[in-house]
């Protein structure tokens, strides 16, 4: 089976369906395809189905087909160039930091995207050592996607899930069962479910 730059919706190596094997045909009777058309074809194949960039990333695909041609897609950033996800990323560990650090003053003139870290503060309200290693856990959870400060196939910066279906505390948090315990048996979110179980607050960090 030929292997096309801008086809990712099946897995090379494995037996394709007949129904990719007929849309495989039709596109072997296309014409050679532009370098421009190519590029919009590899932006729609790859589109981002994280909720957080879907919405972008289906704009930048319409922008693509209006205009004909397109810059974006995985890979297209310069080097050295910081995206704003990044940013506001490495603002919350900071801000975050200060506060479990018990010195958020350090960090009070920090925004998070549009939001400033005072108001962040003031909706974590009083302190307590369960609120600081929940914090903490959110700050590695970040940690973990941006790569920051350290590479990804560093083990230490591996995030270790504080719930994902399991009933027993995990190796990782053993120290600190009673702080895990609290946080997977928090619901914060009492309007949504998985599954028909309760969307808890280990879960949403």
């Amino acid at each position: 089976m030929m292997t096309r730059q801008w086809w990712n919706n099946c897995s090379v190596g494995q037996e394709a369906a007949s129904e990719i094997l007929a849309i495989d045909s039709l596109e072997d009777q296309i014409a050679p395809i532009g370098a421009n058309l190519s590029k919009i074809r590899e932006l729609i194949g790859s589109l981002e189905m994280c909720h957080h960039k879907a919405e972008k990333w289906v704009s930048n695909i319409i922008e693509a087909i209006a205009t004909g041609e397109t810059s974006k897609g995985l890979g297209t950033r310069s080097p050295g160039q910081v995206h704003p996800t990044e940013v506001v990323s490495k603002n919350a560990c900071g801000a975050l930091s200060g506060w479990v650090a018990g010195c958020p003053s350090t960090s009070i003139d920090l925004t998070i995207g549009t939001v400033p870290a005072s108001r962040v503060f003031a909706c974590l309200g009083e302190r307590s050592p369960l609120k600081e290693w929940q914090v903490q856990r959110v700050i590695e959870k970040i940690r973990s996607w941006i790569d920051f400060p350290r590479s990804l196939e560093d083990p230490s910066t591996q995030y270790a899930w504080l719930s994902y279906g399991q009933n027993d505390c995990p190796d990782h948090y053993k120290e600190h069962q009673d702080f895990w315990r609290q946080t997977v048996e928090t619901i914060p979110f009492e309007e949504l479910q998985i599954d028909g179980e309760d969307f808890s607050l280990g879960l949403a960090i």
